[in-house]
Formats: C-alpha cells, sequence, structure tokens
C-alpha cells in the first residue's frame, strides 16, 4: 500500500477499495483498514533500519517491568521513535542478529519454511556460562548444503574397479548415463523433487525425525514410490568417520560390482 501511494500523504481511494475486494471486506469496514493502514507505517518508522524482525523481540506486557503495549506503541510520536533508534543503535549488532532471527522465526510462520536453528542440536549447559557471542550463535540458522561437497583428500585413494581418471568427485556419472526415472541421458529431473513436504519434529524420548506434510489439509504429500528429495552432505573417503551421522555410499559400475567409493557426511 506504501509502494500505491507513490509519495502521496493519503492513498488512493481505488487502492483502498481494491484491498477491500480481496479481503471480501464491507465498506463499512473501511474505518478499520484505515486505522490498520496507520497502525502499520507506524511499526514500520519503529523497525526503521532494523526491519521487521525487530517485532519479534518488542515484549508486548503491559504490566511490570516492561509496560509495553500495542497502544503505547502506536501512540509513539517521531521524537519518540528517534530516541528509540539512538538507544538501540548503542546495540546495533547484538540487535541486527536478534533481528534476523525474529526474520527468520516470521518467515516460518508466514511463508511456511522450514527453519532449523543451532540451539535445536546443539547440547546448551547453563547460559551463565556463555558469552553473548555464543547466545546469539545457537539462534543462527544451521546451514545445509543444497548440493554435495567434494574436496580431493591426500591419500584417498582409487576404489575398486573404477574405470575413470582420479582423483574425482565420486558422484560423477558418464555423459552416456541414463536417469533412473526418465531414461534420458541429460535431464532436469533433480529440480522437479517435491519441495517443503515434509519438517522436523520431535518425537519425544525417540528425539527428532521428519514428518511429511501436504500443502493443504487433507492434501497429498507424497505419492506412492515418489522419491521426497535429495540426500546431501560431504564427501570424504571410506572409514573417514563412525559415528551415526555419515552413510556408506556404493555406486554400480560397469562389472555389476557394488563399488564403495565414499561415505557421506549428512548435512
Amino acid at each position: 500500500m506504501n509502494e500505491a501511494r507513490a509519495g502521496a500523504i493519503r492513498t488512493n481511494k481505488r487502492h483502498i477499495d481494491d484491498v477491500l475486494n480481496r479481503l471480501q471486506w464491507q465498506q463499512t469496514k473501511r474505518k478499520a483498514l484505515e486505522m490498520r493502514l496507520a497502525n502499520g507505517r507506524k511499526w514500520l518508522k519503529i523497525c526503521g533500519e532494523f526491519g521487521l524482525g525487530l517485532l519479534c523481540l518488542i515484549p508486548f506486557t503491559p504490566e511490570e517491568p516492561c509496560y509495553i503495549s500495542q497502544d503505547f506503541c502506536h501512540k509513539l510520536v517521531e521524537d519518540d521513535i528517534d530516541a528509540f533508534h539512538v538507544l538501540v543503535e548503542e546495540k546495533r549488532q547484538f540487535i541486527d542478529r536478534l533481528c534476523k532471527f525474529g526474520t527468520l522465526m516470521q518467515d516460518m510462520l508466514l511463508k511456511d519454511q522450514n527453519i532449523e536453528f543451532q540451539c535445536e542440536s546443539s547440547q546448551v549447559s547453563p547460559l551463565i556460562r556463555y558469552t553473548e557471542d555464543d547466545l546469539l550463535s545457537f539462534l543462527e540458522p544451521v546451514q545445509h548444503l543444497e548440493m554435495n561437497f567434494y574436496e580431493p583428500v591426500d591419500g584417498w585413494l582409487k576404489p575398486r574397479n573404477w574405470q575413470w581418471d582420479w582423483p574425482m568427485d565420486p558422484t560423477w556419472t558418464p555423459p552416456d548415463y541414463t536417469c533412473d526415472l526418465c531414461q534420458a541421458t541429460q535431464c532436469d529431473c533433480i529440480s522437479n523433487l517435491p519441495k517443503n513436504c515434509y519438517r522436523i519434529i520431535q518425537y519425544g524420548a525417540k528425539g527428532r525425525g521428519i514428518q511429511a506434510r501436504a500443502s493443504s489439509q487433507g492434501g497429498l504429500a507424497f505419492r506412492k514410490n515418489e522419491y521426497i528429495g535429495e540426500l546431501t552432505g560431504e564427501l570424504v573417503p571410506p572409514e573417514t568417520y563412525n559415528n551415526g551421522m555419515v552413510l556408506d555410499f556404493y555406486r554400480p559400475v560397469a562389472s555389476l560390482l557394488d563399488l564403495k567409493a565414499f561415505m557421506l557426511i549428512l548435512s
């Protein structure tokens, strides 16, 4: 709506009517919509350069010790907002990192994104033992590799029955290799896998797990025999690790023997 104003003081009546129609609101709710727009602009001013992630940090508690309510924020005048910005600027780097966390939380709710944070997979001791930077790092998202990562390692022996140059990425396929899905030698099937059809949840004593989820209530998340996604991680030589976060990978060769070519560290 702000963009539609194009610098004008008031929003064009036509734009208000368009929003009312899209919301399926009667004209009697025009004042309510205009009030919401005014409050939204006030929130944008309060957030300023910090972005809307700042909203997640405002403690809407009218009781002590905060005494902050939505009505209190809506009544702030420009001088109040400027004074607030001066105060938070003193902790700019700290606030920026918290706002980043707030933005990710909003993305989880508004954009239905599945985001995992470091604090969910870390063994957190009593918080008093950590520095401020340590605590902020727990709010960072876990970075997952979207593609397998390969880097040559000294001493990585050429696998038995390997027919091509070495060293090289052990997931490499010859140009004449056909896709398991479409049987073509050149295709884009990997980009057509289902997206955002699962989420990480806690299963009590069993720990974390994956839950399939459809895009709509009662919908279908995956079809029978459908690939649910691509397993990615860092490629390392066989026997590099011995823990629950790696998998031995085998690949077929022309001799029809399975070839143990690498281990995959799950990302």
